[in-house]
């Protein structure tokens, strides 16, 4: 490995040699000189060297399962001991990229390994940028910096992380939300909501977590979401679980597990049903397919456009996005504008 290279955290915590150094101290490979002769990553190599330590296992002795049960320990010591908000958002990023990998996915149904705990969970501060609240009787249509989308049903709250769209784009919410995430893997989307963690690079799916109820509820609409219940003070996490397409799962608060739901029993929204998949569609039935599933108002000259059609598929696409495309559809001169739940469309006709 040749650490002049190294950019990120990962790089030192991938390298076997500086993770020697770091749990024997025997500097065989000359860290202390290199770090000496490269101060722009001493910070670096510090961060990744407390994260090894506080993992607290050899190198020899590292398994897939107890690099799990390691690094949840070490998020778990850093959360405890660290008071910087700064701090701990780092180690989180790095925890979770390496836990993706590290950890086994699949179904934990039925299985309540430990009793019910009422501690406060370990959710990472949230370092508070923008944040929308639903005050109103209605959907309100939340377009993050991103270009992602999501419908805020009322009384629910979206509280985006300062440092959005930088590394990570985490999120956290109260109450219920629809959300379409624009694709981008190096970038993961991450909703905390109660005990849960969601964690996505791009797909639609609604997460209903209203304070009080017994149970949060995740239903996923296209491709596909990974969900970990947020360790607690005394507690490990339950396994990560995926779910598919039209596929859901509850998890239970008062018992600390996953449930999956009938999906067929469970009601869905407007967005959730409806087909954004067009052929030889007239322009006016897609907007309102699009007014019904956001709950938007469109203006558009009627017209201008009363004789356009279009044949596209919009299904994996936030609102933004579904916009721009019908846009460019139409012709060059052809634009959009949105004023909280009002578009305008400005056109001279279609092509």
């Amino acid at each position: 490995m040749n650490r002049d290279l190294y950019r990120t955290v990962s790089d030192f915590l991938d390298d076997p040699h500086f993770r020697a150094w770091v749990l024997t101290g025997v500097d065989s490979d000359g860290w202390e000189k290199w770090m000496a002769a490269h101060p722009e990553r001493r910070q670096l190599a510090a961060e990744a060297r407390h994260f090894i330590l506080a993992m607290g296992v050899p190198d020899a002795e590292v398994t897939e399962r107890s690099t799990e049960d390691a690094l949840t320990e070490s998020l778990e010591t850093i959360w405890r001991l660290e008071n910087p908000v700064i701090r701990m958002s780092r180690y989180l990023k790095y925890a979770a990229a390496v836990l993706l990998f590290a950890a086994g996915i699949g179904w934990y149904l039925g299985k309540d390994s430990t009793p019910p705990d009422s501690s406060t969970p370990l959710i990472p501060e949230r370092n508070t940028g923008e944040v929308f609240q639903n005050d109103t009787q209605v959907p309100q249509i939340v377009n993050l910096k991103d270009g992602s989308s999501v419908i805020l049903q009322p009384g629910g709250e979206l509280v985006c992380s300062a440092a959005y769209d930088s590394t990570l784009r985490e999120v956290y919410l109260t109450g219920e939300a629809f959300f379409e995430v624009r694709k981008n893997p190096a970038k993961p989307f991450l909703v905390y909501a109660g005990e849960i963690v969601t964690r996505v690079v791009g797909t639609s799916f609604r997460i209903k977590a209203i304070e009080g109820e017994p149970h949060i509820e995740v239903f996923v609409k296209t491709g596909k979401v990974n969900i970990r219940e947020i360790a607690a003070e005394n507690r490990k996490p339950g396994r990560e679980i995926a779910l598919h397409p039209n596929e859901s799962v509850s998890y239970l608060r008062e018992r600390n597990l996953f449930e999956k739901s009938v999906t067929a029993d469970i009601p869905k929204r407007a967005i959730e049903y409806l087909s954004f998949d067009f052929v030889d569609t007239p322009v006016a039935e897609i907007f309102q397919t699009i007014e019904k599933a956001y709950g938007v108002t469109i203006q558009y000259p009627r017209e201008a456009l009363g004789q356009c059609y279009l044949s596209t598929s919009l299904t994996d696409e936030p609102l933004l996005e579904k916009l721009k495309i019908i846009c460019e559809s139409l012709g060059e001169r052809s634009s959009f504008t949105m004023y909280e739940n009002l578009i305008v469309i400005k056109s001279n006709g279609c092509n």
